[in-house]
């Protein structure tokens, strides 16, 4: 990360680029100060993109305040600056691109629950794909968290979700453990307030 923006540097002092090699400078700047704190190193690429996001951060509260005083030169060149920035940091997803796709994997999980179960062969797979599915809401929460933390109601939303299907699959699993062995099973959850930090077992008393 760092080489990146030395090369840019570099480029904008040779094309006579003034305005990127003075945000760019600053830039360096801030990247040495972090740098300092506590024992001298050098930044990781994390440690170099934290810097980067709070001078973004800097950059567009400085842009609300003088927006209010009518200040758009100012503005225009914050915002340019901005752009600058930008470039160094990863694309993030909308906010309308990850509502999407959380809506997409919500229905999948709705959908395991009209899986015709006859045997626990099946059960085995559907279980399988609700892993995944959870895998995938948890790794996209993760990715997301900043833009998630905006819609508030999610987690509850996909608890209740997993709740369905898991009782909607338990259901199943009784009554085919109960006609495959005249027996009683039943699939308990490890965690039963907090269901996607444990996991699940299977209690059976066949006869």
């Amino acid at each position: 990360m760092e080489n990146q923006i030395d090369n840019d540097l570099k480029l904008a002092l040779k094309s006579g680029d003034k305005f990127t090699l003075s945000v760019l400078r600053m830039l360096k700047s801030e990247i040495i100060n972090e740098s300092r704190k506590g024992s001298l190193h050098t930044l990781t690429d994390d440690e170099v993109l934290k810097v980067i996001k709070k001078g973004v951060k800097t950059r567009k509260d400085s842009i609300e305040e003088y927006k209010k005083y009518g200040k758009l030169d100012t503005v225009n060149e914050l915002a340019k600056e901005v752009d600058i920035l930008n470039k160094y940091l990863p694309q993030e997803m909308s906010e309308e691109e990850i509502a999407s796709k959380i809506q997409r994997l919500s229905k999948r999980m709705d959908d395991l629950g009209s899986v015709n179960m006859r045997a626990l062969e099946e059960y085995d797979e559907v279980l399988a794909r609700e892993t995944e599915l959870n895998e995938k809401i948890e790794t996209l929460t993760k990715e997301r968290l900043q833009l998630l933390e905006k819609m508030g109601g999610y987690e509850q939303d996909k608890k209740e979700a997993f709740m369905k299907t898991y009782n909607n699959i338990n259901d199943n699993f009784k009554e085919i453990f109960h006609k495959l062995s005249d027996g009683e099973g039943t699939l308990i959850l490890q965690e039963p307030e907090a269901p996607f930090s444990g996991g699940l077992t299977i209690e059976a008393q066949p006869r």
